[in-house]
């Protein structure tokens, strides 16, 4: 994704560590962060938060996730970036809830791995 004029877009890097992929609480997802980061500003991006999380499951009380969605409801980001789908939602109608929540505020879901969901654009508001 190429960015297409010279501004800047302000985007926020947001990482969940599965319980079951972290053995210890040493463990962290350093590479993954290093690789969106990475992503982000080959994008023409500024990472301007990464958030991380340690989730269990489809469990619904996530801080993190909660900070970052009330970024994108005031505005101050232009886009979330995550590794995958999965990492932002954990189920089919969180997901669309959150997307159509991020479409009114004007803010982008971008996936490192798989469908991106660029919600400033009329097709993809559809």
């Amino acid at each position: 994704m190429e960015q297409q004029d010279s501004l800047s877009k302000d985007i926020i890097v947001f990482e969940v560590v599965e319980s079951t992929e972290v053995g210890t609480d040493d463990q962290d997802c350093t590479r993954q962060i290093t690789e969106l980061t990475e992503f982000a500003e080959r994008a023409g991006y500024t990472v301007t938060g990464i958030y991380q999380e340690k989730a269990s499951g489809a469990r619904n009380d996530r801080p993190e996730r909660a900070k970052v969605i009330d970024l994108a409801k005031k505005r101050k980001i232009d886009a979330v970036l995550v590794h995958e789908l999965s990492r932002w939602t954990r189920s089919t109608v969180d997901n669309i809830t959150t997307l159509q929540a991020l479409a009114s505020w004007n803010v982008s879901l971008i996936t490192m791995n798989g469908v991106d969901f660029d919600l400033t654009t009329p097709m993809e508001k559809r």
